[in-house]
């Protein structure tokens, strides 16, 4: 009997260490943290800009246009998917056309192609890409004298490259602008020729473009 009342005792003072709260027990192990939103799924992505550069020659028997790209604009719209960016690419003096009513017709170089891209961001800060780019090439407006009065217009096709860098703060939610620079070469692969007034015209070759402006995320 002594026995039997000393097990009792024991486990009466077990019993309230035992009826532990729901509180205490140890909580499940909490979720991995979900990956970046462009991680997995697509997302819209802009890059404006102005640039300079030179342009591949228009010339006859007679006359040499020089360096028709002393400003540009570039817009390039286009998707990313991850470490994928698909797009598409304008670069030319349309706006400057535009804008004058289509009295102000210097020499220009129009492009319009096809690009992708590999995105790296070390950083909050930084955005960085490399790509390439095919698609179609116009040499306008290279015969004639000064600004008015010009005209011609010689098509190609070509392979460039772009890289670019851009430098801002990517938000938690919501747009990101960023402040960007790039470069781009772009090869025609055959020569380019039309027949204005008679006389016989050619371009073609490499060219460079050089730009600052914004590329924007949402």
């Amino acid at each position: 009997m002594p026995r039997l009342h000393h097990a009792a005792a024991l486990l009466a003072a077990l019993l309230p260490a035992l009826a532990l709260p729901a509180t205490t027990l140890p909580s499940a192990p909490t979720a991995l943290a979900s990956p970046p939103a462009h991680a997995s799924k697509a997302v819209p992505v802009l890059h404006v800009s102005v640039g300079t550069g030179a342009c591949a020659t228009a010339h006859s028997d007679l006359a040499r246009v020089d360096n028709p790209c002393w400003l540009q604009l570039a817009v390039a719209p286009g998707v990313r998917l991850g470490l994928l960016e698909l797009g598409v690419a304008y670069e030319g003096r349309d706006l400057l056309k535009a804008v004058t009513f289509n009295l102000v017709r210097p020499p220009a170089v129009t492009t319009l192609g096809a690009t992708a891209s590999f995105v790296h961001e070390p950083s909050e800060r930084w955005r960085l890409s490399a790509g390439g780019e095919a698609g179609w090439r116009r040499y306008m407006d290279f015969a004639g004298t000064g600004i008015e009065r010009r005209e011609g217009a010689a098509d190609t096709v070509y392979l460039g490259a772009t890289g670019r860098a851009a430098l801002g703060l990517r938000p938690r939610g919501g747009r990101a602008d960023r402040l960007e620079v790039s470069l781009t070469l772009r090869s025609d692969l055959k020569t380019a020729h039309a027949t204005v007034d008679g006389v016989p015209w050619s371009a073609g070759g490499w060219s460079i473009t050089m730009g600052l402006g914004l590329v924007s995320e949402w």
